[in-house]
């Protein structure tokens, strides 16, 4: 068998093998077991490949001797010769802001703070000293608290520029080898407060499945939930793809098909809503609550009795119908007052132009109109249509809006959205079909106001 020494530090060269010669490497170090191990064997192959190492503390201010913990890590890192940077962030302030656990707040900021250390210092990974018990004891925690299998997941072996090199070494190999090489570290006293969910579930739950006679494989839980998470992240990336090809497109908004959400995300409906809300937001690495992914589905499957579910202020969901609507911004009543001439935007819909031309006698399409040119003096407005209104359709007599939009086989968000332009006199175009007569140009017209209707994106 392998000495501990011999394990480990293979298992490190192995994770470090397709590192570029020179790379800039941030060493997270809290002052702890498991990142002092890693820090000796790192020092140790950074020789090999010539890479330039960096120490990143965290102080999250949970505890009073965390600034003894800082004090060791530096006087480490100079005995080194290494450059260390430490950060103090306030976790109890954000768990009150964000009503997080200090848990999850605290994992929060230390990755923002590495991030922002990794940044300044230039530096390509970022390594923490997570272990295949860390990993496994994550798969039990998710697996207790969530019934949604897609949450079963360890811990990632590479995420980003994240990378950890131990999370194929046991815990137990890990205090052999510290002690074999006689190195010195930091006990953290919250490791022991089972207030805490890891915590608890490390030092009661998994001691009585062993003296039950549970066989707690480390290695083999880490690979299950490593396994489940390659399973999800291939559907998320075939979700991104069905967004980039099938949702409809407009600045701000997203479009997708209900029935083809449940037809080919069946498993996880959520997901093509998050990565369209991703692709809105700017931010690849979106990845919702297990709480949220169940409101959603729940949501779009009609479970519900609002239309519009808000996220987090700045994301809404419509739902139309068989239709619905990822947006960053509110949905309402469109209400636009139209000068004479000129282009005039619609939110996230499109835009209307107006402008005078001689009359050359064309006719009128779908999305392009000719009127008389004495509506420029009018009072235009482009506005949602409503109930009542009609047109005086040529030779084909007064027809209301309703049954003109059913005519076409309007999807309810396309009934929900129509407009028509107006004037003093009332609608005379639903904007993209029909013309009111009374505005139709005769031939001894000179000139003619053209108006051009010009959608946003795909078609909804």
């Amino acid at each position: 068998m392998q000495s501990s020494e011999a394990n480990i530090t293979g298992e490190i060269r192995e994770a470090l093998k397709n590192e570029p010669n020179g790379s800039r490497l941030l060493l997270a170090v809290s002052g702890g077991l498991d990142s002092i191990v890693m820090l000796d064997i790192v020092a140790d192959l950074a020789s090999e490949k010539d890479f330039t190492l960096v120490v990143g503390h965290v102080d999250h201010s949970l505890r009073p001797e965390s600034r003894q913990d800082a004090e060791f890590v530096l006087s480490l890192s100079a005995h080194l010769g290494l450059t260390a940077c430490h950060l103090t962030v306030d976790t109890p302030a954000l768990a009150r802001e964000k009503k997080l656990s200090r848990e999850a707040a605290a994992r929060k900021l230390r990755y923002q703070a590495l991030n922002e250390i990794a940044d300044s210092e230039h530096c390509h990974r970022i390594l923490t000293a997570h272990t295949a018990d860390d990993s496994a004891e994550t798969f039990l925690m998710r697996f207790i608290q969530s019934p949604d299998w897609w949450e079963w997941t360890s811990i990632p072996k590479e995420r980003g520029r994240i990378l950890r090199p131990m999370l194929s070494v046991l815990r137990e190999q890990v205090r052999h080898y510290a002690e074999n090489r006689g190195l010195e570290w930091r006990e953290d006293s919250t490791n022991q407060n089972t207030g805490y969910r890891r915590n608890y579930l490390r030092l009661k739950v998994l001691p009585i499945m062993a003296e039950e006679g549970a066989d707690i494989d480390s290695c083999a839980l880490s690979r299950a939930g490593a396994k489940i998470q390659e399973i999800s992240s291939s559907l998320l990336n075939q979700a991104d793809e069905f967004v980039r090809e099938e949702a409809g497109d407009r600045q701000n908004e997203k479009l997708l098909a209900i029935p083809d959400i449940f037809y080919y995300f069946n498993m996880i409906p959520w997901a093509p809503v998050e990565r369209a809300a991703a692709e809105l937001l700017r931010d690849p690495e979106l990845r919702w609550p297990a709480w949220r992914r169940r409101q959603v589905t729940s949501f779009i499957a009609g479970r519900g009795p609002k239309r519009t579910l808000t996220l987090d202020g700045n994301l809404f969901l419509h739902r139309y119908g068989s239709k619905l609507v990822v947006s960053t911004c509110q949905t309402g009543e469109t209400n636009l007052a139209l000068k004479a001439t000129g282009i005039f935007p619609v939110a996230n819909m499109g835009e209307v132009s107006l402008s005078i031309i001689p009359n050359s006698g064309a006719l009128d399409r779908g999305s392009h109109i000719r009127i008389r040119a004495e509506q420029a003096g009018r009072n235009l407005q482009l506005r949602t249509w409503r109930a009542g209104d009609k047109l005086n359709i040529f030779k084909r007599g007064h027809r209301k809006i309703s049954d003109l939009l059913s005519e076409i086989h309007a999807n309810p968000l396309q009934r929900e959205r129509a407009l028509v332009l107006c004037d003093e006199d009332g609608p005379f175009w639903l904007v993209g079909y029909w013309s009111d007569q009374r505005v139709r140009p005769s031939a001894t017209d000179k000139t003619v106001m053209e108006i051009t209707w010009k959608a946003i994106g795909k078609s909804y």
